[in-house]
Formats: structure tokens, C-alpha cells, sequence
């Protein structure tokens, strides 16, 4: 039987978007993917994935964790983000965000975070 959740994963209208996304992350996506990819952390992380209307940056289901990296072009769309924060919250999800310049210059703090939330 399928739940609701099936269904508010990778819809597939957006599969070719999150290939898209994949290719092309941003300088801070790849730092922050380096640490969090092929288990680093002792956890499996996701990226570019579809939750519902939105594609996140990063996603970890063990611990229904979000994380997301915005830029500059994010003090344009604040209303979207807070609805994209809502809207994953809703569902139970941890959403962590980070700005561009935590990534480059602090990377060390947001793994810690990250280790906080994953118990490690």
C-alpha cells in the first residue's frame, strides 16, 4: 500500500530539473557535499531532491533532515523560503539553513551542527 509520503517525493516532473541541479551545484554545495556525501558522517545524505513543490539542497532521511544553502538571490525570494520552510516543517522534517559566506568561512561550525542533530 502506498502512503502519502510516496507521493510527495521525487515527483517526477521535476526529474529532469534535479539532474540539472545536480550538474551544476554551487561552489558552497560542493564543500558542503564533500563532508556530508558517501557517508561521511555515518549517515546516507541525498542531493537536489523533490520534497513536494520544492527541490532541497540536501536531504538525510534517517533523521528527516533538510539542509539547504542560500545565496544572495535568497534576499529576493524570502517569501518563498519561509513558505519552503513551512511547508517541509509541516511534514516533520528538520530544516537547517545556511547562508553562502558559513559555508566558505565557517564549514567546521555547520558540520558540528549537522553532528548534533545525526547524534555523532
Amino acid at each position: 500500500m502506498k502512503t502519502v509520503m510516496n507521493y510527495i517525493f521525487h515527483y517526477r516532473s521535476f526529474k529532469e530539473r534535479r539532474k540539472i541541479l545536480r550538474h551544476r551545484m554551487t561552489p558552497q554545495e560542493s564543500i558542503l557535499w564533500n563532508y556530508l556525501r558517501k557517508n561521511n558522517l555515518g549517515v546516507k545524505f541525498r542531493r537536489q531532491i523533490s520534497i513536494g513543490p520544492y527541490i532541497v539542497d540536501f536531504y538525510c532521511g534517517k533523521y528527516k533532515l533538510v539542509i539547504e544553502i542560500n545565496g544572495p538571490y535568497h534576499n529576493y525570494q524570502a517569501l518563498y523560503d519561509m513558505g519552503r520552510t513551512k511547508f517541509l516543517s509541516s511534514l516533520n522534517l528538520k530544516v537547517l539553513i545556511y547562508m553562502n559566506e558559513e559555508i566558505e568561512n565557517n564549514i567546521e561550525h555547520v558540520i558540528e551542527d549537522i553532528k548534533k542533530i545525526i547524534g555523532k
